[in-house]
C-alpha cells in the first residue's frame, strides 16, 4: 500500500510539473526496490523529460528482468517502449514493440490504437481508418473517435468529419458527466 501511495504521489507530482519532487519519489522507489514497475515509471519520467536514451536503458533493464512477470506487465513494458520509439519517430521500432505487446496481451486495444497511428504516419490512410473504426467497436473511446474525425478532415470529407466529431464530443461529455 505504501508503495502504491508513493507511486501515485510521484505521478501526481510529475503531472503537476513538480519534476524535482517527482524525480525524488521515483528515485526513492528504485532505491528501495529495483523492480519492473519502478523501472518503467522512471523510464517514463526520463522519456518525458527528454532523456530518451536513459529511458531506453531503463526499459531494457525492466524487460530483461521481466520474464518471470505476468504477460500483462511485459505487454505494458512493450507499450511504453513503443511510445518512446513512436515519439522519436522510429516507426519500425515502435511497430515491433507494439506487435510484441500484442503477442503478450492479444486484443489490448491501446496497442492496436498505436499500430493504427503508425499506419497513418506511414501513409496508409485507408488501413488506419479501418483499424480505428474497428477499435471504436471494441472500445468506444472518444480519443479514437477524434482520430477518425481528424482523418476525415485531412481527407476533405467534411460530413464524415462532423459526424465523428459530434460522436466524440458526446462521448467526452458522457465521460465528464
Amino acid at each position: 500500500e505504501r508503495d502504491a501511495v508513493r507511486a501515485m504521489r510521484a505521478d501526481v507530482a510529475f503531472q503537476r510539473g513538480a519534476y524535482e519532487d517527482a524525480l525524488g519519489l521515483y528515485e526513492a522507489q528504485l532505491a528501495e526496490r529495483r523492480e519492473t514497475a519502478n523501472l518503467v515509471a522512471m523510464a517514463q519520467y526520463r522519456w518525458r523529460t527528454g532523456e530518451v536514451d536513459a529511458a531506453r536503458l531503463l526499459l531494457y533493464e525492466a524487460d530483461a528482468g521481466a520474464p518471470r512477470e505476468p504477460a500483462s506487465l511485459r505487454a505494458w513494458i512493450a507499450l511504453v517502449r513503443g511510445l518512446v520509439e513512436l515519439d522519436a519517430a522510429r516507426l519500425p521500432d515502435a511497430r515491433a514493440a507494439f506487435e510484441r505487446g500484442l503477442e503478450l496481451s492479444p486484443g489490448w486495444w491501446q496497442l492496436d490504437e498505436h499500430l493504427a497511428q503508425i499506419s497513418l504516419l506511414e501513409g496508409d490512410v485507408d488501413g488506419a481508418l479501418a483499424a480505428y473504426e474497428a477499435l471504436v467497436d471494441r472500445a468506444p473511446s472518444p480519443e479514437l473517435m477524434d482520430a477518425i474525425a481528424a482523418i476525415h478532415r485531412d481527407e476533405g470529407r467534411t460530413a464524415e468529419m462532423l459526424a465523428w466529431r459530434d460522436r466524440a464530443r458526446a462521448a467526452h461529455d458522457a465521460r465528464l458527466a
